[in-house]
């Protein structure tokens, strides 16, 4: 008996390591497919494959003397099951990316990284390594200073976090090391590749609060406080200044930014809160379209919605109910996923189009023809570029940025009708591209056609109403039609959104002198003065001004 009793709980023993072990095959499975997600979301959250892998090491690492064999065995399931998880959740967008590109692969990021790592050396990842954390224009201490406390805090003690600890890290290393190695800039406010690693460098930064609190003297905790309350109003006064008073790609936008905030908030009040604002729109609703009710209603409450469903959702599946408990299981999750892959992938297969090799050729000259014309534009062969981008409106007919550079082209040689026909072209494919629009308007101003010029700039304005440049076009319209207030009203639009526009302060200057008002013709064109500007007609003007003598 006692011998079957051994045996019976050798058996139970036994069973339950298999249930054991069964169950983690299924977690990792599951992680694996959550990874999936993440990169059909973005591929660069391919990063968080360094947590999963330093994770899954980390958790055995007590196994390796004492059982090492048995631990390889272990993390090759698990890590296999991962990466089965992680295939099988991705393979829609495996199959898109064959379909449409001849290749398994996002070949664009492929090539960028193969770029990146072709041109590895020391110095140059220093330099860039400073430039994340250092440069005037978007380094993370200025930029994003409660990122780099995060960052700072991860190293910090705490028992809770000793065990995904180097998981985070492992994370936030591949990460910086794809920001650093990548070759092409975000183009975009701050670091955008860096969005999915705030959550990371939250809790970085909430032990790092948490070990300040601990601190005996209470105003080490009003000091961080104060910090991080500073922190998010200077992020504030960068953003309101972002592509309004500094253009998206200034080299020092960051310290520029910072260093007008004071003479924002004081004298400038009224960008804190733009017309742009949402409760400044809800009390014009009249001059709203369907687009507007969309942006500024619909999908705000819909976003609203589904975070209180989640939020509901979240507290519901913690009960204790049959169905709470069979929906909150890791075999039902990665059930579910299992089940949307495949719902995606009959979806992919069946939409989207099986490109043939000539077509992927095809695009891949278009693309290297839009390169040559921009490097020929740059340098000012004009007719080279012409040829370059015509040769890639014939590669791709219905695309509409070639049509807009050959319109560039005849522009630039004084041939306005044939720009109209080639801006003309564009708007058919993009009828609200409002940098078309305006150039259309000037074009259509330049020629007498007053209201087709007046009707092309607000529909600029409608499209884009932080253009600027269709605001002083419009009031030159305007101007010349007699409506001089009018032309007065938007003439300051367009220096309010970009208070450095020289020639917005200058026409600004020249229709209050027409109606007489000489004190403020003479600040907007002394204003005009300071932003730079010089020439024949800066200096007409100021001769009509201030009655001076024109220059020989």
């Amino acid at each position: 008996r006692e011998a079957d009793s051994n045996d019976s709980v050798g058996r139970d023993t036994s069973s339950s390591a298999e249930k054991s072990q069964s169950s983690m095959v299924v977690r990792y499975a599951l992680l694996g497919a959550l990874l999936g997600f993440l990169c059909m979301t973005r591929v660069i959250n391919i990063a968080f494959l360094a947590l999963f892998a330093v994770d899954l090491l980390w958790s055995f690492r007590a196994d390796w003397k004492s059982k090492p064999t048995e631990t390889v065995k272990k993390l090759l399931v698990l890590g296999g099951a991962g990466l089965g998880g992680f295939f099988l959740v991705l393979l829609p967008q495996i199959v898109c990316w064959n379909q449409l590109n001849g290749v398994p692969f996002p070949p664009r990021h492929m090539k960028f990284a193969g770029e990146g790592l072709s041109g590895i050396s020391l110095f140059p990842l220093l330099e860039n390594a400073w430039t994340l954390f250092f440069s005037a224009k978007w380094g993370l201490v200025f930029s994003m200073p409660l990122a780099v406390m995060g960052l700072v805090g991860l190293f910090l003690k705490n028992e809770r976090l000793k065990e995904i600890r180097p998981g985070l890290l492992a994370y936030l290393a591949g990460i910086f090391a794809i920001v650093i190695l990548y070759p092409e800039d975000s183009a975009s406010y701050g670091h955008r590749h860096l969005i999915s690693a705030l959550p990371v460098l939250a809790l970085g930064l909430g032990n790092l609060m948490w070990r300040i609190a601990q601190i005996p003297s209470k105003g080490w905790i009003r000091v961080a406080i104060a910090g991080c309350l500073s922190a998010v109003l200077a992020q504030y006064c960068m953003l309101i200044q972002y592509k309004i008073t500094l253009p998206y790609n200034h080299p020092e936008f960051t310290l520029k930014a910072l260093g007008s905030s004071a003479e924002l908030i004081f004298n400038r009040p009224d960008l804190l809160l733009r017309s742009s604002n949402f409760f400044n729109m809800l009390s014009h609703p009249q001059s709203w379209d369907y687009l507007d009710g969309l942006f500024l209603l619909v999908f705000p409450l819909f976003q609203l919605a589904a975070l209180a469903s989640v939020l509901a959702f979240l507290k519901w599946v913690g009960g204790a109910s049959r169905l709470q408990v069979m929906v909150r299981d890791p075999k039902f999750m990665l059930f579910k996923s299992v089940v949307i892959s495949i719902l995606l992938l009959a979806i992919v297969v069946v939409s989207a189009p099986t490109k043939t090799p000539s077509e992927i050729s095809a695009r891949i000259k278009y693309q290297e023809a839009v390169k040559n014309g921009e490097t020929h534009l740059r340098n000012g062969k004009i007719e080279e570029a012409k040829a370059d981008y015509i040769q890639a409106a014939e590669m791709a007919p219905k695309a509409w940025k070639p049509y807009f550079m050959i319109g560039q082209t005849w522009q630039a040689q004084g041939r306005i009708d044939e720009a109209n026909r080639y801006f003309r072209k564009v708007l058919l494919y993009n009828p609200v591209d409002s940098p078309t629009l305006t150039l259309l308007g000037n074009n259509l101003k330049r020629l007498g056609k007053t209201k087709d010029a007046e009707k092309m700039l607000r529909s600029a304005i409608r499209a884009w109403p932080l253009n600027f440049q269709a605001y002083d076009s419009l009031a030159q319209v305007q101007a010349t039609q007699g409506k001089r207030e009018e032309a007065i009203q938007l003439l300051n639009y367009a220096v309010q959104i970009n208070p450095n526009y020289g020639p917005g302060h200058l026409n600004l200057a020249m229709t209050y002198h027409s109606l007489n008002r000489e004190q403020k013709s003479r600040y907007h064109f002394n204003r005009a003065l300071a932003l730079g500007l010089t020439g024949p007609v800066v200096d007409q003007i100021k001769s009509m001004l201030f009655k001076t003598p024109k220059k020989l």
